[in-house]
């Protein structure tokens, strides 16, 4: 048995952060940039080395797509940085205001070559969070979906290998293995929680292999990736790139009917789980409708939202999107119909029940973001144990066991404390901040809410107005 004492200290450094960029045609568009990074506490070839070599390829190939011709150069410039992880993140923006302020979309790639099969994992695209909706993640996905078709044929066939992207090496076939990828819900751990967050608001394409068996260990070594894949999101992080960098607004006839048809999908998958409120017996009937319909009510909003995004960012005009925000209301309102009418088979007696915390004085209080920018905590940095103490954080409703064990087992207080402080714009209410947060994770009391924005005002994060 070994034991060792470390003296250290904490004090003013340095990080040493790589960039590169693909200059764009226009210096007023705004910049795309992909980010890794480069440190672990662990590190590995998928954590984070797959990463950082994969946006490394990404660069390498639109660079010499455009320096051959066979692309125009970017509308936006590519800027490509392999920084520290998270701290490095907003240690970097923090330094270079004037780079945050000319970001329109990142691609964050953490862990992206892990063999499915030895790693046991999944490749995810990961959308932006409820906060922040926007149209990068359909791009994202509808790439990631033509590989993975690709892939599946050749996984099958063995025909049509250009179009599985299969790596070679020395004369040697790749893998076939099938391009095992979905597209999942926000979720928390890495850079793209900087970019997302809201004083930072610029939407990210978060791409990452997860579960990871080995990730930590020793074992994430060259041997568990698989250069098939590596070559595949390599691919698919140029084309979402190049795409953000050339939108314009004479591609939205042809962008916005897709976003639309995928709105409509996921309003539908919605309705499921409002249905499965609205139906749920532990729920007395008039708060079951009331949690179902927020849900809806606060889909919509993201789904309108993120239409509107592509129209802003392409340069379109404020009613370009008017149609397809009027098609998914009218989706969105016989779903609620269908609701109304399942309540009211339960015993619901009105259509418009009141919210829970109605009657509830501090539901009607506004708070403001203060201070900082950035998610209050990011990685190794908590912002509210450091100046409230490990004592006081303890108290927190949301992050003790105090609400439900279950929160904690599935990690989902760091979600809610995420989206509790981007839903703050000095314009929402602590009721209205919990309809959103409890239509995104989960219906949650707005008592908890009003003690995390107590404890965030304390550590003088957020102000009451």
């Amino acid at each position: 048995m070994l034991r060792a004492e470390v003296k250290a200290t904490v004090g003013p450094g340095h990080l040493t952060v790589v960039s590169a960029m693909i200059p764009g045609t226009d210096p007023g568009a705004g910049e795309i940039v992909y980010s890794c990074h480069l440190d672990h506490q662990r590190p590995g070839a998928n954590d984070n080395g797959s990463g950082c070599v994969t946006i490394l390829e990404s660069a390498r190939i639109l660079a010499r797509l455009v320096a051959t011709g066979a692309l125009p150069h970017p509308k936006r410039t590519l800027l490509f940085i392999w920084g520290p992880e998270v701290e490095g993140t907003m240690a970097f923006l923090a330094s270079h205001p004037e780079i945050r302020r000319q970001l329109r979309a990142s691609i964050h790639m953490d862990m992206v070559g892990g063999d499915p099969f030895k790693n046991k994992s999944i490749f995810h695209v990961t959308a932006t969070p409820w906060s922040l909706p926007s149209f990068v993640t359909d791009v994202g996905a509808t790439f990631a979906e033509v590989i993975r078709k690709g892939a599946a044929d050749y996984a099958e066939s063995g025909s049509g290998e250009d179009a599985a992207v299969v790596e070679t090496h020395a004369g040697e076939p790749g893998t076939r293995n099938e391009f095992i990828a979905d597209t999942r819900p926000y979720s928390s751990g890495s850079d793209h929680d900087d970019f997302d967050s809201s004083t930072v608001a610029v939407p990210s394409l978060y791409l990452n292999d997860w579960p990871d068996i080995y990730i930590h260990t020793d074992h994430d070594t060259l041997q568990q990736i698989d250069p098939t894949k590596l070559r595949r999101v390599a691919l698919l992080g140029a084309a979402a790139g190049y795409a953000y960098a050339n939108l314009d607004v004479d591609q939205l006839p042809r962008v916005l009917p897709l976003l639309t048809a995928n709105a409509e999908a996921r309003l539908a998958n919605d309705f499921k789980q409002a249905q499965a409120w609205v139906n749920d017996p532990s729920l007395p009937p008039m708060p079951a409708l009331y949690e179902g319909q927020n849900l809806m009510a606060q889909a919509l909003r993201r789904e309108s939202q993120a239409l509107n995004t592509v129209v802003e960012f392409a340069g379109g005009r404020s009613g370009d999107a008017d149609e397809s925000t009027k098609s998914i209301a009218a989706e969105a309102h016989e779903l609620e119909t269908s609701l109304e009418k399942q309540a009211g088979s339960r015993g619901a007696k009105f259509l418009s029940p009141s919210a829970p915390w109605a009657d509830d004085r501090v539901a009607t209080k506004v708070p403001v973001r203060i201070g900082d920018f950035g998610p209050p905590t990011y990685q190794n940095d908590d912002v509210l144990i450091a100046r409230l103490g490990r004592e006081r954080v303890a108290k927190i409703k949301l992050l003790s066991s105090a609400v439900t064990p279950m929160l904690q087992a599935e990690d989902l207080s760091e979600l809610y404390a995420y989206e509790i402080v981007n839903f703050v714009n000095g314009k929402r209410t602590v009721g209205e901040i919990r309809d959103a947060v409890s239509a995104e994770f989960g219906p949650i009391g707005v008592d908890v809410v009003a003690d995390y924005l107590n404890a965030c005002a304390e550590a003088k994060i957020i102000a009451w107005k």
